[in-house]
C-alpha cells in the first residue's frame, strides 16, 4: 500500500485535469505505471453518453448500467464490476452480488498531494472460480467515491493500477 501512495503522489503532481474531467459526467482513471513510467496515455474513462452510462478505454466504448439500491453503490460492465454497501463495512466483511463476492480487505489512506483519503480496499472475486486469478481490487472512499482500481489478468502477470484523475470518482455519495 505504501507503494500505492507513492505512485499516487508522483502521479497526481504531473498530472493537469482538464475541464471535461471535473465533470460529474465523465469519471477518468489513469494507469499510474503506463503513464509515468513509459510515458503512454492509459486512461480508462466513465462517462454519461446520450443513451446512458459508457465505459471507455482507447476506441472502445461499452455500456455501463449503474445498479445501485437502497442498500449499495454498484455498477457493472462486461469488463468492470463493482459493488459497496452505502453503509460502511468491517475489514473482513463480505457481501454478494450476482455471480461476484467482494471482501473489505482493509481501510487505509491513500495520499494525493498532501491530503489523505480514506479508502476501504475491496477485493472482488468471481464466485464460480476456483482459484483468485479472476480478482480485481478496488479503492473506494465515502467521501469522494471509487478513487481507483486493480486489475488482474487471469494468469496474475499483469496488474494494472488506475487511479482517479479528479477529487471525486465514480459512485461519488452526493451529499444531501
Amino acid at each position: 500500500m505504501k507503494v500505492l501512495i507513492a505512485l499516487g503522489i508522483l502521479f497526481f503532481t504531473q498530472v493537469t485535469l482538464s475541464s471535461e474531467i471535473k465533470t460529474t459526467d465523465s469519471y477518468s482513471y489513469i494507469n499510474i505505471e503506463n503513464s509515468v513510467v513509459n510515458g503512454s496515455k492509459d486512461i480508462i474513462k466513465l462517462k454519461k453518453f446520450r443513451y446512458g452510462w459508457g465505459i471507455e478505454s482507447y476506441d472502445v466504448v461499452e455500456s455501463i448500467e449503474v445498479c445501485s439500491t437502497e442498500l449499495i453503490f454498484c455498477f457493472r460492465a462486461e469488463a468492470l464490476q463493482f459493488a459497496i454497501p452505502k453503509i460502511p463495512p468491517k475489514i473482513n466483511a463480505v457481501w454478494e452480488k450476482e455471480d461476484i463476492r467482494y471482501k473489505t480487505k482493509e481501510k487505509t489512506f491513500l495520499k494525493i498531494l498532501g491530503v489523505d483519503i480514506e479508502v476501504f480496499v475491496i477485493e472482488s472475486t468471481q464466485k464460480d472460480s476456483l482459484s483468485s486469478s479472476l480478482s480485481n481490487e478496488f479503492l473506494y472512499s465515502y467521501d469522494h467515491g471509487l478513487m481507483g482500481f486493480i486489475t488482474n489478468s487471469h494468469n496474475q502477470l499483469s496488474r494494472r493500477l488506475y487511479i482517479s484523475t479528479s477529487s471525486n470518482g465514480f459512485l461519488f455519495p452526493q451529499k444531501e
